[in-house]
């Protein structure tokens, strides 16, 4: 059962790595992007060591598990944030990242947004988490593996290509800025995945400056304003993937976040297989999105949904 909201935000103080951090740009009305200790964490500090169980190998949970605390307002909605509200949020992801990856014992800093009971949400506030591991995750591993065999055999990175390709083709681009791109992936996975990354090469998130940080935070709310008015305002899980803290930054690899609405169940075939039955063809999703207008955060929510759970027949 979702808990009604997560613990108030720390203080602000002065950090160092474990701690919560204060917003980067305090507001006096209201906090945003303010990350603290979860209460209940699925990983925490402590040493790293292994006990070896007859063929099992067992491991403490060592990692740290932080909430971003999104807002004070508890029907607050990530696509009716003002895009500096955005912004706050965002350089909290970016500062968390880059504090945590300063402890030896963590190899990888995850952030996620579960959006929605159906999406997982345990807290009804809005907010979204921070897990660092001392491994890189399965899922990481296998888009680095993969992008690095494609480097190795066309000598060049798989996510510029896919973008030289998206931008080209027209049929799965959902929007575009300056420096950032949105599209649905060629083989999705859910219908309505939105990826969105970077136009230059750039593997760690938590070097982007002040700048693309701005830009970003705008094309990122913009994009879930598509996603929210066409899908009515859909329960969702968003994740951001970059390169592991202890390794150079790879000419193979590029930071993205990855959008997948929750529309549809994932079953036993998805689950004894690993492959996807997506009803909604990723150009067809696309071209819902890229039609759909941004109104902006101050416009009120349209009268009648866009969408229906019969749109995944047609």
């Amino acid at each position: 059962m979702a808990s009604s909201a997560p613990s108030a935000p720390a203080p602000r103080r002065k950090t160092r790595p474990g701690d919560g951090l204060p917003s980067p740009h305090p507001s006096a009305s209201r906090p945003a992007g303010c990350a603290s200790p979860q209460q209940v964490p699925a990983l925490a500090r402590r040493r790293l060591g292994s006990l070896r169980i007859g063929p099992y190998d067992r491991m403490e949970g060592v990692g740290a598990h932080e909430v971003v605390v999104e807002s004070p307002d508890h029907e607050g909605r990530f696509w009716k944030y003002d895009p500096h509200h955005v912004e706050e949020i965002f350089a909290c992801y970016r500062q968390r990242m880059a504090a945590l990856a300063e402890d030896p014992r963590l190899q990888y800093v995850l952030i996620f947004k579960n959006k929605g009971r159906e999406a997982g949400a345990s807290l009804e506030h809005p907010h979204s988490q921070i897990i660092a591991t001392p491994i890189v995750p399965k899922i990481v591993a296998e888009e680095l593996a993969g992008s690095r065999r494609y480097f190795q055999q066309r000598g060049r990175c798989v996510y510029c290509a896919m973008i030289e390709e998206e931008r080209r083709q027209n049929l799965r681009l959902v929007a575009e800025s300056e420096r950032f791109i949105a599209f649905c992936p060629f083989a999705s996975r859910f219908p309505y995945e939105t990826w969105l990354l970077p136009k230059a090469h750039e593997s760690r998130f938590d070097r982007i400056d002040a700048a693309q940080l701005a830009e970003l935070a705008a094309f990122f709310r913009d994009t879930l304003e598509r996603l929210g008015r066409a899908l009515s305002d859909p329960p969702y899980n968003f994740v951001l993937h970059t390169s592991p803290c202890r390794e150079s930054p790879p000419p193979h690899y590029h930071w993205h976040f990855e959008i997948m609405p929750k529309l549809i169940r994932v079953a036993g075939f998805e689950w004894g297989t690993g492959f996807f039955i997506n009803p909604i063809a990723p150009e067809t999703a696309a071209e819902a999105l890229r039609t759909t207008p941004v109104l902006g955060h101050a416009a009120p929510d349209p009268d009648l949904p866009l969408f229906t759970q019969g749109a995944l027949s047609s």
